[in-house]
């Protein structure tokens, strides 16, 4: 537990070194219901591969471009819990999708994820109820000074 605390920090020191321009963007709140109604589509959809983190979850990544005032939206989607444990899977996969991002755009040194909210939805089909966890992320492409 203490290796992943290590890694969370310094993962997220990486993003916010001070040598980075940011943009401070007010935060609004979310939920897939908002970003369905003011964002025409997704830019990009991945599936994540199952985890023991996540076990027996479908998890997925969204990203989204121009949806409500943010030029860039990243928001997981997981079916089940949203205990801690799945609360921090959710985050990691978020930097580590803007990691891999940095390293793929050579345009820009960095990306600044900024937290949005999150959200669950229960929903019921069949009589058989399925709870849906969604995080939301404000996603910056940063370049260096």
């Amino acid at each position: 537990m203490k290796l992943l605390q290590l890694l969370i920090i310094s993962v997220s020191w990486v993003f916010t070194a001070p040598a980075i321009a940011q943009e401070n963007i007010p935060l609004k709140k979310a939920s897939m219901d908002k970003v369905f109604q003011s964002c025409k589509t997704y830019t990009q959809k991945t599936a994540m591969p199952p985890s023991i983190y996540m076990t027996g979850r479908n998890v997925t990544l969204l990203r989204f471009a121009n949806c409500m005032g943010y030029r860039h939206m990243l928001v997981v989607v997981w079916n089940g819990d949203s205990s801690e444990l799945e609360k921090t899977f959710a985050r990691l996969i978020v930097l580590h999708y803007a990691a891999f991002e940095s390293d793929r755009d050579k345009s820009t040194s960095r990306y600044k994820t900024q937290f949005i909210d999150i959200k669950s939805k229960s929903k019921t089909v069949d009589k058989v109820t399925v709870k849906i966890n969604f995080i939301f992320y404000n996603y910056l492409p940063l370049k260096v000074k």
